[in-house]
This record gives C-alpha cells, sequence and structure tokens, in this order.
C-alpha cells in the first residue's frame, strides 16, 4: 500500500509539471516536391503548404504530436512516356499531397524562452494526380517516416514561435514504380489553453 502512495504521489507532481500539458498549432511553409516514376520524368515543383498539429507535452524534453499535412492541389509541367524507356512528352497535371502523421518530439532547452526540437513518426500519405491532358487520373497512398528538426521561441506562457525544417520520402508499393519526396521549410505558431 505505502507503495502505490509513492507512485500515486510522483504522478500526481509530474501532471502538475508546469511544462506538461496540451497545445495547438499551426505551420505555414514553402514545400519542394519532386516525384519520379517509370512513366513521368523527374518533376521539381516548389509549393506553399500548410500543417495543423495538436499535442501534449509531458515536460520541457518530451511530446507526442499529431498532425495533418496538405499542399493543396497545384499545377506540374510533366515529361510524361506512354510507356518506360520512350521519348518523354511534355504536358500538364495536378497533383495533390496530404498526411497524417503521429510524431515523438524531443526538445533541448537553452533557456526558458529558446529550445531546439527533433521529431520522428509515423505517417499515412495520399497522393493523387489528374493529367487533364490525357484524361488520367491516379492516387496511391502508404506509411512512412517523417522527422523534423526546428528551434522554438517561447513568446509568453501560452503562445510560442518556431521554425521547422521536415522530410518525407516515399515509394508506392503499386504495380507502377514511384519514388516521392517533400521537403519542407515553414514557420509555425503554438498556443497552449
Amino acid at each position: 500500500m505505502q507503495r502505490m502512495k509513492r507512485i500515486f504521489l510522483i504522478l500526481l507532481v509530474a501532471s502538475s509539471n508546469s511544462y506538461s500539458g496540451g497545445y495547438f498549432g499551426f505551420e505555414l511553409g514553402h514545400t519542394k516536391f519532386r516525384y519520379n516514376s517509370d512513366y513521368i520524368v523527374d518533376i521539381k515543383e516548389d509549393k506553399t503548404s500548410n500543417r495543423f498539429l495538436a499535442g501534449y507535452a509531458f515536460d520541457p524534453y518530451f511530446s507526442i504530436e499529431a498532425s495533418y499535412f496538405d499542399t493543396q492541389n497545384f499545377n506540374a509541367d510533366i515529361d510524361l512516356r506512354s510507356s518506360p524507356g520512350d521519348p518523354p512528352a511534355p504536358i500538364k497535371g495536378n497533383f495533390r499531397v496530404k498526411n497524417k502523421a503521429l510524431a515523438f518530439r524531443g526538445s533541448y532547452p537553452f533557456t526558458q524562452k529558446i529550445s531546439a526540437f527533433a521529431s520522428l513518426g509515423i505517417s499515412r500519405w495520399d497522393m493523387s494526380m489528374d493529367i487533364t491532358d490525357y484524361g488520367l487520373s491516379d492516387s496511391d497512398n502508404g506509411l512512412t517516416y517523417p522527422v523534423g528538426i526546428g528551434a522554438e521561441l517561447k513568446y509568453d506562457k501560452l503562445t510560442a514561435f518556431y521554425v521547422a525544417a521536415r522530410y518525407l520520402d516515399f515509394e508506392t508499393g503499386s504495380a507502377v514504380s514511384r519514388d516521392i519526396s517533400l521537403s519542407t521549410i515553414s514557420i509555425g505558431i503554438k498556443l497552449t489553453p
């Protein structure tokens, strides 16, 4: 019984830590989209993207975050092959990548206001493509492991601003081989209710 009381007291103190608690945030970023497949020659596009997140900080060093990332629809110049090895033909296409992720975030506070962080997670991505000139459409989805690094400035007790760099790379498991990567530099705001 005495042991249970000690465990309860430790958990109570940990949960009352001023660093612990839920938060939510928003990021606006610049994303570099890269796409290669058997039928499409290397596509390189830059796109504005957004990311919404909700998290829980257990202490100043460790938190867990759930997030939703979306590039919205964007146009790309595509060099399309009718079959692998054929010469490419230039056409237009629309792309969209969405990503839902759960990540662990480790932070290192340099001062009470400035900290650095790194994150590693698992995410489900969805990619859709419309090639309007040919009336073709395609979509795929799968799992990947996003990574990120950043720095955070705590403005006051409820608000923090941060910059982050994040990277996703995934290959599709369908009959058509595709290699897709997204690298994003973003600024964000984090609010603690």
